[in-house]
């Protein structure tokens, strides 16, 4: 979606809103995140990304909230995964927006423990990241839930999986996993049972 139409239905979802503090939120919001979309359009400094130095202080951003909500993490860095090339703000960002949307839903469950996964490996030179929990799930179509300004959270504005989906536009593919055969392929945990999204970067990033 081009940036001017995304400011249209910004402000098509604003004249439907009722509340003004409701919209003020949404203006600030939609400022932070229009301004990663428009760096990803531009030509960012792909350089090599450290794999599991970007994803420990991805998470280590969110350190206190899992600690807080006793959500455990399980990162399990492949060997053979080091380095991929791209824009290192990209990269944290991604990763920072899953962990955000798991801790989101993870608050909406009770159940004991609450977990976030994450699994990066190597084959024939593409780097895969695996990214799930084990929340409620997606309920809707990839082709929801990547669509700017949908949401089901009760204070989003449904920007966060539109802006990973377009970064990784840039490097390879976001993918989401709902088949359970492909599930079981991938060697994601049995109790790891809720979202589950796969970043493949092109083999020229690996």
């Amino acid at each position: 979606m081009k940036l001017k139409n995304l400011y249209q239905e910004w402000r098509k979802q604003l004249n439907q809103s009722h509340s003004k503090r409701k919209q003020l939120h949404q203006v600030e919001e939609l400022k932070q995140y229009t301004e990663g979309i428009i760096s990803v359009l531009r030509k960012g400094g792909d350089k090599p990304v450290d794999v599991e130095e970007s994803v420990n202080r991805a998470f280590n951003n969110y350190k206190l909230k899992l600690s807080d909500r006793r959500i455990s993490c399980s990162i399990n860095i492949g060997e053979s995964v080091d380095y991929v090339k791209c824009d290192k703000r990209f990269f944290i960002t991604v990763i920072m927006n899953l962990i955000d949307n798991s801790i989101y839903w993870l608050d909406t469950v009770y159940k004991e423990p609450k977990m976030i996964y994450l699994k990066a490996t190597r084959t024939n030179d593409v780097v895969t990241i695996i990214f799930a929990d084990n929340g409620p799930g997606f309920k809707d179509d990839i082709s929801e839930l990547i669509r700017p300004f949908f949401s089901r959270k009760s204070d989003g504005i449904g920007i966060g999986l539109y802006l990973v989906d377009t970064i990784m536009l840039k490097y390879g593919k976001f993918e989401i996993i709902t088949d359970n055969e492909e599930k079981s392929e991938l060697g994601i945990p049995s109790e790891i049972d809720g979202a589950i999204v796969k970043l493949v970067f092109n083999k020229n990033q690996a």
